[in-house]
């Protein structure tokens, strides 16, 4: 069952742009899950990998600790978002908004997020070209 939930996650995220022109990258995991599903759509933020991504239940909510990994030599601009699955369904329950971050030269960025309720045994962390305006 963790595994069509965890096929789903990884689908759902497949041409996802969420009110965005660009393309998106994304990890996705389940509590207890020790392989996280990457997929990889923006060719440009390829030098941004997220790493040691740690799932366990804090107070009962599912928290997530990741750092963000600029493999570049040059500083990298990004934005991510963070959204959350109870397993009943493909569907994000709760969607963060998203969060500009930058990273410099081969830097890495440890964050720790919760998810929003008790329900959530799944989570994705989806990043992005900054939104630019015309």
């Amino acid at each position: 069952m963790k595994h069509l939930i965890l096929a789903g996650l990884a689908l759902s995220a497949c041409g996802t742009l969420i009110g965005h022109d660009k393309q998106e990258n994304t990890y996705s995991a389940l509590e207890g899950s020790h392989t996280i599903q990457t997929q990889r759509e923006d060719i440009v933020l390829s030098e941004v990998e997220l790493q040691d991504a740690v799932s366990k239940r804090v107070d009962g909510r599912l928290q997530v600790q990741f750092a963000f990994q600029n493999t570049a030599s040059y500083k990298v601009r990004f934005e991510y978002q963070v959204r959350w699955f109870n397993g009943t369904d493909e569907a994000a329950f709760s969607t963060g908004p998203w969060i500009p971050t930058t990273l410099d030269p081969n830097a890495s960025k440890p964050k720790t997020v919760t998810a929003p309720t008790p329900t959530s045994i799944g989570w994705q962390i989806a990043t992005r070209a900054p939104h630019t305006s015309n």
